[in-house]
């Protein structure tokens, strides 16, 4: 986390790294649950707004799950290992299908921890094995409609 501290204090403001920090098992963001891979595979298991600025998903692995209070701020945040890209010579099948979102990943994980705030684009990521060491993979990117009935008519 100090490495990256100047990225943090851009995209958060006013933060520092702190010296202690409160893990947790899960956490709701933006009303969907996410956990640690070792609580629930199936929550554990995301893509990811890369940096602050970009509109590029990534997928990775939920290591550990924090919470940073500052003052009256609680920060949340997600300590990630990022699926790397898969080998450049690998045929893509779903790039001529953009909108539908999928896209091979490697199975193996960068060795160091990304860590992601809580205030990033995060969601669940829906995947499948489909080569050896290869994963097909997509962000399951939930949209809720909220219909309200008026009772009088």
């Amino acid at each position: 986390m100090n490495r990256g501290e100047g990225d943090l204090q851009r995209e958060l403001g006013n933060f520092h790294c702190p010296e202690q920090v409160i893990f947790q098992d899960r956490v709701t963001i933006r009303d969907h649950k996410f956990t640690t891979y070792q609580a629930s595979e199936s929550h554990g298991i995301i893509f990811f707004q890369a940096t602050g600025g970009s509109d590029s998903l990534v997928p990775g692995i939920v290591r550990a799950i924090f919470l940073v209070t500052q003052g009256s701020t609680e920060h949340i945040f997600l300590a990630v290992h990022r699926y790397l890209a898969p080998p450049s010579d690998l045929p893509n099948p779903f790039s001529r299908y953009p909108d539908f979102g999928a896209s091979l990943w490697s199975s193996e994980t960068q060795k160091e921890v990304t860590i992601v705030p809580g205030n990033r684009d995060i969601y669940h990521a829906i995947y499948r094995d489909w080569d050896y060491r290869i994963i097909v993979m997509k962000p399951l990117n939930r949209v809720s409609l909220r219909i309200i009935f008026d009772e009088g008519q």
